[in-house]
């Protein structure tokens, strides 16, 4: 594997959206939960 500055950046891209994404999840489910009751 080369590790390139492309390759971070691509690499920090990719843990960065995922970490996003499952940010956004679990706020939309604290919303839901916290609606529900």
């Amino acid at each position: 594997m080369l590790y390139s500055p492309l390759y971070q950046s691509i690499r920090l891209i990719l843990f960065g959206a995922l970490g996003l994404s499952s940010l956004t999840v679990s706020a939309a489910i604290g919303d839901a939960n916290t609606q529900k009751n």
